[in-house]
């Protein structure tokens, strides 16, 4: 019987070691496998400016010491983990999840004195893990995030934009421009000027997929900032949003039509994103420029 040992994150070399890990997942399970490369460096940035990564990210490797899986604590009590086909039903994830517990156990109470519920999500296709959390107590909730994928190969429409604005991706002289933009798209947000600027110094972003419209003041008014899985030809939209008085101008479309031609050119056979399904507003933006709906994700919350 295989044996699999455990421990905290601790430096660059298991950030690159998460990375493949994720690509090979990818390769394994398809969207089953939740998390696109992108993802993981756009949470990693979001967790450092809360606090240290390797306070809530913990590793699982089997004995020839390859990575079986990981799992990851999140700032808002949100538990998320993934393992390879291989090391899945073998009880790594009551390991994680007793871990997870653990930080859950130090929560402070609430503004109302209530603890924090803890959460965590599964895709309505993925049967096994919806299984796992419901056996724990989980009970699903009723505001689920749809997954939307659309084929690159298909003809895109023309980005079309108002009189003097202009479509581009960021500069290096953007940082503060860019990190204002996210804040107004997405109030309350933690992402400083400072803290961008380190996002754009990560190996894994790429300021020529980080595609923006620029006001006729030079505003950066609206964003879509994508990122390319070239082993899996999948590209991701994570984050895409606009500045609340250039909403509804068909600016977030046209970033979108020119991030999905920047994905084609780098190699993407597909590109993905995803939104809250009360999002109105997003889900016919996304519906709009060519994606369907291939899933949709259910939180699940383990009260106290």
């Amino acid at each position: 019987m295989t044996t699999y040992t455990s421990r905290p994150f601790e430096n660059e070399h298991d950030l690159q070691a998460l990375h493949q890990f994720l690509i090979e997942l990818r390769a394994q399970r398809g969207h089953l496998a939740y998390w696109h490369i992108g993802d993981l460096t756009w949470r990693f940035f979001l967790q450092e400016l809360r606090g240290d990564p390797r306070d809530i990210i913990r590793l699982w490797h089997d004995a020839r010491g390859a990575l079986a899986g990981f799992a990851w604590f999140a700032y808002d009590y949100a538990f998320d983990w993934q393992l390879r086909v291989d090391a899945s039903a073998r009880g790594i994830e009551d390991e994680m999840l007793a871990w997870a517990k653990e930080h859950w156990a130090s929560a402070l109470p609430n503004a109302s004195g209530e603890k924090p519920s803890l959460w965590s999500d599964a895709l309505e296709k993925d049967d096994v893990r919806s299984a796992f959390l419901e056996r724990n107590r989980f009970a699903r909730g009723d505001k689920p995030m749809i997954y939307f994928q659309r084929a690159l190969d298909e003809a895109f429409l023309t980005p079309k934009l108002p009189d003097g604005f202009s479509i581009r991706a960021v500069r290096a002289a953007d940082a503060a421009n860019r990190a204002g933009a996210h804040r107004e798209a997405f109030h309350p947000s933690r992402v400083t000027d400072e803290g961008y600027a380190r996002l754009m110094q990560m190996p894994e972003y790429d300021r020529e997929q980080d595609v923006v419209t620029v006001a006729p003041d030079g505003v950066i008014a609206a964003f879509a900032m994508s990122w390319v899985d070239l082993v899996n030809r999948l590209g991701e939209f994570e984050p895409v949003g606009a500045r609340v008085a250039y909403r509804q101008r068909g600016l977030t479309k046209a970033v979108l039509l020119e991030g999905m031609r920047r994905m084609r050119t780098r190699g993407a056979a597909i590109a993905s994103v995803w939104t809250n399904e009360d999002n109105v507003a997003a889900v016919r933006l996304y519906e709009s420029v060519g994606f369907t709906r291939v899933d949709r994700d259910w939180n699940y919350v383990l009260h106290q």
